[in-house]
């Protein structure tokens, strides 16, 4: 049944960086309270548990309070921002009152090491300390994989291989079938079908949401009468931190405008649809409904039904004409048919792309990430180029990144190489991008291009990639090694769990640590504790303190991460802190009542004793093959310009890295 619009609420902002306190309500079902402490843990905090709503006042400031959801009655009028949490196998509960809610997690089973994984996305999109839609906006070209199926339960067992390449998936919900025990199904799936197709994407992939409910006129199944039945589906997908809704600008436009007023850190496809094939690019009012789409849109998108080439034309025209006159507009037009579809290969900004593993496609002659790569290279609109793998021994990645080219159609050649052919290969007219394995030394290597921030700072170069410019193509050297580190601490906890707090870092010198004390910077960390060492570089808005003994380590606060990049010989000088950490963490508190941590040893793989006293401790632990996964899919992703899905490179990374 729809909801009518009035009787919701906006959602509260929820943006919390640097100092500030997340102050968050998270109602639990019965005997779910263990969802209550992993959000507080993620967020590097306690969660403080209350019986009844009164309560509350007395808790002050406190960051997060848990209360189980049936002793709420109103949350209408709270200072805090609510998230909903529900387990799919415990029945029904309060839908108003969910309704009235913030924000709606759902999970499966009492599973805190999946849940975790997705909660962490959760929360950082949610709190908007993570924003993919930045780096959808900063690429050349962006693609989105369309789920065109009833059940996506069809595409989970392959959707690590067929997303290789996107950049979102684009989840058709007016598409999906809510089948009932006698084979039939409901013409309009259920919330609570639609919200489990979600959770169920949410496990599989990190890759942004895009929740799309088209109507009849647009080629869809919902009935274009009934604006406010997509209006309650739209909202309930901002509840759920779907990353992008799609509106219709056949939409009304007060519902159009409170969705925009409603979405919290989720942007908004303002889209239009003509299928007529009497749509004209080239009329004053494709530019007028362009605008309209603007006006509440963070993309817009148009399509239209396609007669002749000629109206190929005139939509790069029109394409051409929006890039000019309205820069920080994005927009997404396509042609359909067989003869729109070199339109498909043209377009920009989230590309609707199929793949042969799935069965059935949102559109007709929708293409693969594939087959535009290779539409785009016989068009000459891809250049072939050269990739190069820079190392003094064998690149065991090489294949890999053959693999995820060859994957995509990609015009590109990977070349192994040595550091000391590197100013030869950067001259090569195709000169694509290279990956350093070893890092090079800023210092010792004169033949480097402009050094990007990170590379300047840390002084070590991994990666060289090719930017666009005005002009034309530069290169610049840059160090992606810190990237991976950040990846993988906030796998673990979202940014700001990291932020104002201490850190303790184990290193034989300054240089083998650099990486780590830049990534740590970079999270905000307040004060860096170094054993073995001396920070004598300096990080911006950071206190760093040599320590000189265990008696001084005794009196430090508890770090939220320890990060060793002492060598495996030494790693047994690791335990002692950790088992000292320990001792001092537990005087005076439980295990529940400490704020969890990271140990990361970027050095050693595989379990140790000091993993084991982390583990203890509750801390989440990390190793080498941890980094250099996401090492492998952060230069894929800023050297070739391919994103890979961390799944796929983790399943490769035990032979490789082990």
């Amino acid at each position: 049944m729809a909801v009518g619009i009035e009787s919701l609420t906006a959602l509260k902002a929820l943006r919390v960086s640097g100092h500030q306190l997340p102050r968050l309500l998270v109602m639990f079902d019965h005997g779910q309270e263990w969802i209550a402490r992993l959000i507080a843990d993620i967020l590097g905090y306690t969660c403080r548990f209350v019986d009844e709503e009164s309560a509350m006042g007395s808790l002050g400031e406190v960051a997060v309070i848990g209360i189980e959801g049936c002793n709420v009655r109103d949350v209408k009028g709270l200072d805090r921002v609510v998230l909903a949490t529900h387990c799919i196998d415990e029945g029904e509960r309060d839908g108003k009152l969910i309704q009235a809610c913030d924000y709606e997690f759902l999970y499966s089973q009492n599973d805190p090491a999946t849940s975790r994984k997705e909660l962490v996305r959760f929360l950082g999109f949610t709190l908007g300390q993570a924003e993919p839609h930045d780096e959808i906006s900063r690429k050349q070209r962006s693609t989105m994989l369309s789920l065109a199926l009833p059940d996506v339960r069809r595409a989970l067992p392959d959707l690590d291989i067929v997303s290789i390449g996107a950049d979102a998936i684009e989840l058709r919900v007016d598409l999906l079938r809510d089948t009932t025990g006698d084979g039939q199904y409901d013409f309009i799936p259920s919330l609570e079908f639609v919200g489990e197709q979600v959770m169920l994407l949410r496990q599989r992939t990190d890759l942004p949401l895009v929740f799309t409910i088209r109507p009849t006129n647009g080629n869809g199944r919902f009935p274009t009468d009934n604006p406010e039945l997509c209006y309650s589906y739209l909202r309930k997908a901002i509840q759920w931190g779907c990353e992008y809704i799609e509106t219709e600008l056949s939409m009304p436009e007060v519902i159009r405008r409170k969705l925009a007023a409603e979405k919290g850190n989720t942007k908004i496809i303002s889209s239009w649809y003509d299928l007529s094939g009497a749509f004209m690019w080239s009329s004053p009012v494709a530019e007028r409904l362009f605008r309209l789409g603007a006006v509440y849109g963070d993309v817009v998108k148009m399509v239209a039904g396609t007669k002749t080439q000629d109206e190929n034309h005139e939509l790069e025209s029109f394409r051409s004409m929006v890039q000019r006159d309205y820069p920080q507009s994005l927009f997404c037009g396509v042609n359909l048919g067989a003869v729109g579809q070199p339109s498909r290969s043209m377009n920009k900004v989230l590309t609707p792309i199929t793949h042969p593993l799935l069965k059935g496609n949102a559109a007709p002659r929708e293409m693969s990430a594939a087959q535009i790569n290779s539409t785009l290279y016989a068009t000459s609109h891809l250049p072939a180029l050269d990739i190069y793998a820079s190392s003094d021994e064998r690149h065991h990645t090489a294949n890999f990144y053959t693999q995820c080219l060859n994957e995509l159609s990609l015009p590109y050649t990977l070349h192994t190489t040595s550091p000391a052919n590197l100013s030869a290969s950067l001259s090569r007219p195709n000169f694509g991008g290279c990956t350093i394995t070893p890092s090079l030394s800023v210092k010792q290597t004169p033949c480097l291009p402009i050094l990007s921030a990170a590379a300047s700072s840390i002084g070590k170069v991994d990666a060289i990639t090719v930017r666009s410019t005005s002009s034309a193509p530069a290169l610049l050297a840059d160090n992606l090694a810190h990237r991976a580190i950040i990846g993988t601490l906030t796998s673990a906890f979202v940014p700001s769990a990291y932020t104002s707090r201490s850190a303790i870092v184990l290193a034989n010198n300054e240089s083998s640590a650099a990486e780590a004390l830049y990534a740590l910077g970079i999270l905000g960390v307040a004060t860096i504790y170094t054993i073995g060492f001396e920070a004598t570089s300096g990080i911006e808005n950071v206190m760093t303190k040599r320590i000189g003994g265990l008696e001084e380590l005794s009196r430090i606060e508890e770090p939220v991460v320890v990060i060793t990049a002492l060598p495996a010989r030494q790693a047994k000088c690791i335990a002692p802190v950790l088992t000292l950490l320990a001792e001092v963490g537990v005087k005076g508190t439980t295990r529940d009542d400490r704020a969890r941590g990271v140990l990361l040893n970027l050095e050693g793989k595989g379990t140790s004793e000091a993993a084991e006293i982390a583990e203890h401790l509750g801390w989440k632990t990390f190793d080498a093959v941890d980094v250099q996964c996401r090492f492998v899919a952060e230069t894929l992703r800023q050297v070739c310009g391919v994103r890979v899905p961390i799944a796929v490179v983790q399943r490769m990374g035990g032979c490789v890295f082990a």
